[in-house]
């Protein structure tokens, strides 16, 4: 039934929930997530709902699909396709509202439009499920290396810990015998603008040492997922569009030309190969030549 269409997003929901789950568990999340949208481009494969180019990209190796050029292609597809599902829907909606559709149903007795419907927001779910795979990859990428960086500063930490219980005690001793005075003495007041001042007598500032110690170890987003991927895919957008003036332009400037300046161009052009080679010989780039 149409109504149960709606179930096939399930894994990718579930994948997008634990994308954006944060905490000490981050990376595990990451993974869990990308499991779980894997799985979704993978049943929607079976189902035969990727569309041609999508396939292509999808099956293309993880090098591969971390080329610039691999990538611009995609999300500037996947723009353009997210535009036409959601004017699609839109259109039905509105039509919906206005009690301009027929209600029509197949043999099963399902509403066609509902399906259509379930079917846009498939395609829409596959692009940007895609999408998150890749950026998943690379937040891995770098959360790995920092885990490891983080093992490696281990020794480092618990020697800092320890050292600021040493340092402690020696403030406990200074300040016990100050205040320990003999009898009929008053006790000494001593006054400390800030923790410089204290490093004579072995003391270290316990803030600056926590903070350095109980900070996170990655750096914080400071966008949303969805933010990141509509200005990558702008981004793209603006690059192609700039490609596709600057080829027009250069293609007008050819048709303006007369036969008898293209080829004064093509032998001017031609002349100063020459010339660049006749001033460069063969081998005199080798710097290495002769040792």
């Amino acid at each position: 039934p149409s109504a149960s269409l709606r179930f096939l997003l399930l894994p990718y929901f579930e994948g997008v929930i634990r994308q954006q789950m944060m905490g000490e568990e981050r990376l595990k999340h990451l993974q869990a997530a990308k499991r779980r949208l894997n799985a979704f481009v993978d049943s929607m494969e079976t189902y035969s709902m990727l569309a041609e180019e999508v396939k292509q990209y999808w099956l293309l190796p993880s090098t591969s699909k971390m080329a610039p050029s691999a990538k611009r292609e995609f999300k500037i597809g996947k723009v353009r396709r997210e535009r036409e599902a959601r004017q699609k829907i839109e259109a039905l909606e509105r039509e919906k509202d206005r009690g301009q559709v027929e209600k029509e149903v197949d043999e099963t007795g399902d509403s066609t439009e509902e399906r259509e419907v379930y079917l846009w927001l498939l395609r829409i779910a596959i692009g940007d499920a895609i999408d998150d795979i890749g950026n998943i990859e690379q937040e891995e990428s770098i959360l790995e290396q920092m885990q490891r960086m983080s093992d490696k500063d281990k020794s480092d930490v618990r020697m800092a810990r320890e050292k600021e219980g040493a340092d402690m005690k020696n403030i406990m001793r200074h300040v016990a015998g100050e205040l320990l005075q003999p009898p009929g003495m008053l006790p000494r007041v001593r006054v400390f603008n800030d923790a410089t001042s204290l490093a004579n007598g072995g003391v270290v500032d316990r803030m600056q040492m926590r903070n350095a110690v109980f900070r996170p170890d990655h750096a914080l987003p400071t966008m949303s997922i969805e933010e990141a991927r509509e200005i990558e895919g702008q981004a793209a957008m603006d690059r192609a569009k700039k490609e596709e003036e600057s080829a027009k332009k250069k293609q007008e400037i050819e048709d303006a030309m007369t036969e008898d300046e293209k080829q004064e161009r093509d032998e001017l052009k031609a002349r100063h190969w020459d010339d660049w080679k006749d001033d460069h010989p063969k081998g005199s780039g080798n710097k290495m030549k002769g040792r």
